[in-house]
């Protein structure tokens, strides 16, 4: 893309021109004073643009009358009031009763009041006022309406109405004042309920009607209103307005004088608070001092606007309703905003000059004096234009030096006129060290330089980037902030580091009180004051400060001015306490770029131009209003709002979301939050949050305490508590699990119980089929024992041996084989727990044959079965009957010298299922 750098240089030559003819057009000019302003907009979910009055009731809400009904803001939402009963939207006339309910009226002549958060129509008197739009006063029990040609008094508490004035012409708005209500009527002014004598009867009309009105005919009623326990009307005569003196005790009218501001605009209402008179107009709001019959003009507000209500709240917010633009708040009127021209709006550095007289320089290169007199400004002419970054009035010399971004200009008050000098090319700050020489600090620089010298001697001290500095010219010692240290410079320029709990300094601006502490402002750590080269004192956030982040410090004797990110503060060392102003005070900007200090005022400049805040009157106290309850969810769901709450077992979660009815809230005010205990702590909400939410809590009854308190005061509302309570299914009840466990415990414990039973069983069991078994060993052995008697067994042997000596080798191997056989028969039935009968005849076959051998032959032996016996079928314990044939041969036949006879005999008894053995 080709461009022309010839016709480029033309262009910006031509625009510098312009802007030069411009800011020479605004050379001398008077600017005018206004309150900053919050112009409260759809944004701000303002409903509508047209409003007919604005109130605030006795709990600090703002209630606001418009074309489309009746709306009440809390600071941060608007509610709309409405009921089926209403015809047309429009709402008019806000009162407040003696209850403290809130009134209005609509053309239809319906009243209505607000009570539990309702709108209730009280009375509907449309056919009595032929649908026009009356006047009405409360008063004590009683509601006088005033239509167009009768008075009606009506009884709050019954509704019952009786006509006071019928078939009359009202002349001006009624006014309650003296325990009576005032109104002029055609020929008489009249009071209610107290009607004195006849001294009130002045002919209204008859005056009208007299020279005294030029114009003759009153457009409209004409505004009645008192100050000072006098009477005053103003009325509109064609053109103009009058201001007149209503004295019922003489039996006149008086005209004033009407103030220049008033004459020709359309006044709404008249607002008296003492002995200031706000008139209400098309044309803005004017305020008067009334003093003696006098309107002595204070200021005006909103000039272009046509104002329809004003309200003063608790916290001194103006709140204004206009006709055609909403609603404005003025948070501070002690705070005002110089109305300077947007060229030169942008201010970057201010110096005093003296009581009267300030200097300017603007990011743009403009510069410029404002006069504190007249409020006057002038433009200093200049040929090069680069934004001001510092300025130093030397009062020896009554000369300002100026530091530019790229140059410099000194402008000398006894010539009226300035010069150029490059000497003074990017300076962030000066200080004055001698009548000749100044210490300037630049964005790469710390040096000294002679002014009066022509060739302008300088003296570098640092090479490194400067912010600030400031010289004590008690001590002759210098403090500079630079870019990673705070530096102090003795008589000689000798530099120490001044450093806190080993942490370095980081100043953007320095000043010093007159106590002789100089004070640092930091980029983020708060202000520090210094004295004798160490800190002497610290603040911050902890201790008082907005925030951490100070743009600029002054000091005003012994207290301090400080503009940070958060707003501008004074710090009164006295009771080292810091009193704070916000945007919600009406500060219009915290991009402060210079602050100076008058007597009753402290002036400060921004990128939104200057603003003075008056140091006595400024600081208002805001209490928070008490806290109160917007919504309350449970699950999600949104409840009504009542004293307390009981969440069934499917309800697991209760949100509270609450609210102060505080303009202010949406930057200053802070919540806590305690569950259920007095001694349990408080918790803080973050910045914005307006709500808490508890989840899953056990079974039982709880409150939630709440309170409020402003960002910089210490002082909390009162204590709102939310009840509430949370039940549980039966199987997550306490003495259900309790009873589940005790029954788990008493099953777990019957059945180890159980176990360990059958175990003993067992074991006793097993014990004694051991002790049985032992028993039947025993037994075994018995028998064995019995069976193999020694004495048989050496009687056997000797037989043998016997046999064997007598060389009887037959008989000796047939009787060995016999007993070998019969000892291998009993061990073989030791092992067996029963044999056969069969078995056992067997075996005693085999221990007879061999006892027959013993007795040689003189042994006779029988064993008989009965036929019916199977003998192989019976089965019978081991070694059972051989004992006893053994004991019948050891005791019945062997001391027997013949006839040895032996006889077994086996037969069935009584039954088949015994069988009995004989040995004879």
């Amino acid at each position: 893309m080709y461009i022309n750098k010839v016709a480029l240089r033309k262009f910006y030559r031509l625009r510098f021109f312009i802007t030069l003819l411009l800011v020479f057009s605004l050379s001398l000019c008077s600017l005018a004073q206004q309150p900053s302003t919050i112009h409260l907009t759809e944004k701000d979910g303002l409903p509508d643009v047209e409003f007919y009055d604005v109130l605030e009731d006795k709990d600090g809400f703002i209630w606001l009358a418009a074309d489309k009904g009746l709306f009440r803001y809390d600071g941060e939402t608007f509610k709309r009031y409405t009921n089926d009963e209403v015809r047309g939207r429009s709402m008019f006339q806000l009162k407040l009763d003696t209850q403290g309910r809130v009134w209005c009226v609509n053309i239809s002549g319906q009243f209505f009041y607000v009570e539990r958060d309702e709108l209730v129509t009280f009375i509907d008197l449309s056919s009595e006022l032929n649908g026009s739009l009356p006047n009405y006063i409360l008063y004590e029990d009683t509601l006088m309406v005033y239509g167009y040609n009768k008075v009606m008094a009506v009884n709050t508490a019954t509704g019952e109405y009786t006509t006071v004035y019928n078939d009359i012409v009202l002349y001006s708005t009624p006014l309650k004042n003296n325990n009576n209500v005032f109104v002029a009527l055609e020929h008489t002014f009249v009071s209610y309920p107290t009607v004195s004598n006849d001294a009130l009867a002045i002919d209204i009309q008859a005056y009208f009607s007299s020279n005294a009105f030029p114009k003759k005919r009153i457009n409209g009623l004409f505004r009645l209103f008192s100050v000072a326990d006098r009477y005053y009307g103003i009325a509109k005569a064609e053109e103009q307005n009058y201001v007149f003196e209503l004295d019922p005790n003489a039996t006149e009218v008086t005209l004033l004088k009407t103030p220049e501001e008033i004459k020709e605009s359309l006044v709404s209402r008249v607002i008296v608070k003492g002995e200031q008179v706000y008139f209400l107009t098309s044309k803005g709001v004017h305020l008067y001092k009334h003093m003696d019959k006098e309107f002595t003009h204070i200021s005006s507000y909103l000039p272009n606007e046509y104002i329809t209500g004003l309200t003063i709240d608790k916290d001194q917010n103006y709140w204004f309703s206009t006709l055609h633009s909403g609603v404005f708040v003025m948070p501070n009127i002690n705070v005002r905003r110089f109305e300077i021209p947007t060229p030169i709006q942008n201010i970057s550095k201010l110096e005093k000059v003296d009581e009267e007289t300030l200097f300017f320089g603007t990011a743009e290169g403009a510069m410029g004096i404002f006069s504190m007199t007249d409020q006057s400004l002038s433009i200093i002419p200049v040929q090069r234009k680069s934004g001001v970054s510092a300025l130093l009035y030397d009062d020896t010399t009554q000369q300002v030096l100026v530091g530019l971004d790229a140059g410099g200009f000194i402008y000398d008050f006894n010539a009226g006129s300035g010069k150029t000098l490059s000497q003074f090319d990017g300076v962030k700050s000066f200080s004055i060290i001698s009548k000749d020489s100044v210490l300037r600090v630049t964005g790469s620089s710390i040096s000294t330089l002679d002014i009066r010298v022509p060739k302008n001697d300088t003296k570098l001290l640092l090479r490194k980037r400067g912010y600030a500095s400031y010289y004590d010219k008690d001590s002759k010692e210098a403090l500079v902030a630079t870019i990673d240290n705070l530096l102090i410079y003795d008589e000689a320029f000798n530099a120490t580091v001044i450093s806190h709990n080993d942490q370095m300094i980081l100043g953007i601006d320095i000043t010093q009180t007159s106590d002789g502490i100089v004070w640092v402002a930091s980029f983020k750590n708060g202000i520090y004051g210094v004295q004798h080269k160490e800190v002497v004192a610290h603040y911050t956030t902890k201790n008082g400060l907005s925030a951490n982040e100070v743009l600029k410090i002054e000091a005003d004797g012994n207290n301090i001015w400080i503009s940070t990110d958060g707003g501008i503060q004074l710090f009164d060392r006295s009771t080292d306490t810091f009193k704070t102003l916000t945007k919600m005070d009406g500060i219009p900007s915290y991009k402060i770029s210079g602050i100076e200090v008058f007597k009753d005022q402290v002036i400060f400049s921004s990128n939104l131009g200057l603003f003075t805040v008056d140091k006595l009157r400024a600081f208002r106290k805001t209490n928070v209003t008490d806290l109160y309850m917007q919504a309350v969810t449970i699950d999600e769901e949104l409840v009504a709002i009542t004293d307390s709450y009981t969440l069934n077992a499917d309800q697991k979660k209760i949100k509270f979301d609450f609210h102060t009815n505080n303009f202010q809230n949406q930057e200053n005010i802070v919540y806590q939050h305690r569950l259920s205990s007095d001694g349990e702590a408080w918790s803080t909400l973050g910045k914005g949050v307006s709500d808490v939410q508890f989840s899953n809590l056990p079974k039982g009854k709880y409150h939630v305490d709440l309170r409020a308190k402003t960002t910089f005061s210490e002082n909390y509302s009162p204590i709102t508590s939310m009840a509430f309570s949370t039940t549980i299914r039966i199987w997550e009840e306490t003495w259900f699990q309790i009873l589940l466990f005790i029954t788990g415990l008493a099953l777990v414990v019957l059945y180890f119980r159980k176990i360990a039973k059958d175990r003993l069983e067992k074991q006793e069991r097993a014990l004694e089929i051991i002790k049985i078994d032992s028993q039947l060993t025993a037994l075994k052995l018995e028998n064995l024992r019995s069976q193999m008697n020694p004495h048989f067994i050496f009687n056997a042997l000797n037989s043998i041996q016997e046999y064997i000596i007598l060389n009887q080798r037959k008989l000796a191997s047939d009787y060995l084989g016999k007993f070998a056989d019969l000892v291998r028969t009993y061990l073989n039935h030791s092992n067996k727990g029963n044999i056969t009968l069969q078995e056992e005849i067997d075996c005693l076959e085999m221990y007879l044959d061999l006892e027959k051998l013993r007795f040689e032959e003189k042994l006779a032996y029988t064993i008989t079965i009965e036929p019916t016996i199977n003998a192989e079928d019976i089965v019978i314990p081991t070694m059972l009957i051989q004992p006893y044939v053994e004991n019948a041969i050891k005791h019945g036949l062997l001391h027997k010298k013949d006839d040895r006879v032996l006889g077994v005999n086996f037969c069935f008894g009584d039954t088949k299922d015994i069988v009995v053995c004989t040995v004879t």
